[in-house]
This record gives structure tokens, C-alpha cells and sequence, in this order.
């Protein structure tokens, strides 16, 4: 009799502990649903123009040579070929109007950030 009884009694306690994680991990996906729920809501209002919005400030691009006074130097620069004499400091400069794009997180506009472009 006494062991029905403790087979009895531990069975209930595996009923009641197994329902217990059960509703624990029931609890546990509710927050991850609630979590992701939230992401979803947050990535939807950026798309909509609730996001971040950027001050943005354009810039020209200041390209300096050194050499001998008097040579020459070609270059290319988007697509642009210039020829360049050194001065008599031994430097020549060039620069490239509006070539950048710097955006700085906190003003009112949308921004795409451009980089001076590259010498060939």
C-alpha cells in the first residue's frame, strides 16, 4: 500500500512539475512574441519616415600634389582628366566643387553620405 501511495504521490509531482515548465515556456514565448512584435513595429515606423533624420552638410573634395616647380601632373578624377602644374612652393591643388556629402544624425532631412572620389 505504501507503495501505491508514493507512486501515487510522485506521479503527481511530475504532473504538477511538467505542467508547470509547460506553462513556463507558454510565458516565455509570449514575451519573445511581444519582443518581436515590437521590432516589427519599430522597422515598419522608420520605413514610413518616422526614422532618423540627418543635417546635411555638402563639401567640396581638396586634392594636393607636391613636386618639382614648373612639372606637370595629369589626373582623372570622376571621369575628369586635369593637368596640373607644380608652383614655385612645390605644390599644386585642385579642387573638386561639391564632391562630398557628410550627414550628421539630429536635423530634419534625409541624407546619403558621399566620399570624395577617387584619383586615377
Amino acid at each position: 500500500m505504501k507503495k501505491k501511495l508514493l507512486s501515487g504521490i510522485f506521479a503527481l509531482a511530475l504532473l504538477v512539475a511538467t505542467g508547470y515548465g509547460v506553462s513556463q515556456s507558454m510565458k516565455s514565448d509570449a514575451n519573445l512574441s511581444d519582443l518581436a512584435l515590437s521590432n516589427v513595429e519599430a522597422l515598419a515606423q522608420d520605413e514610413s519616415g518616422g526614422g532618423t533624420l540627418w543635417t546635411r552638410t555638402d563639401g567640396d573634395c581638396t586634392y594636393t600634389f607636391t613636386g618639382r616647380a614648373g612639372s606637370t601632373i595629369s589626373i582623372t578624377i570622376a571621369g575628369i582628366s586635369v593637368t596640373l602644374t607644380i608652383g614655385a612652393d612645390g605644390t599644386a591643388t585642385y579642387t573638386y566643387g561639391d564632391g562630398k556629402t557628410d550627414c550628421a544624425s539630429g536635423g530634419n532631412q534625409q541624407c546619403t553620405a558621399r566620399y570624395c572620389p577617387s584619383i586615377t
